[in-house]
């Protein structure tokens, strides 16, 4: 599940350690399956991880101070300070 909502909302999952090494553990593994085997069964045109990038089927969440500018799709090939002040204009910062 957690890969399919960072894919989702636009975060590369291949940045995000919590996902990428938890498939790896082989003592205790998250799941009895890889990333790439995860089929997704929704009304969605992408029905892997893959096809959400390819098909370009996400949002662009902005990420946690910690994480902006690291983990995300840049899409736009914008600066990505810039995609944060177009994407916050109308929300206040907490």
């Amino acid at each position: 599940m957690d890969p399919v909502a960072a894919a989702m909302m636009g975060f590369n999952i291949d940045k995000i350690k919590k996902i990428t090494e938890g498939f790896r553990i082989k003592s205790l593994p998250l799941a009895s399956y890889q990333m790439n085997e995860i089929d997704i069964l929704r009304n969605l045109q992408a029905k892997s991880i893959d096809n959400i990038y390819r098909l370009q089927e996400y949002h662009n969440f902005i990420p946690s101070f910690g994480f902006r500018g690291h983990i995300e799709i840049n899409k736009n090939n914008l600066p990505l300070e810039s995609q944060y002040m177009e994407l916050s204009k109308g929300f206040s910062q907490i």
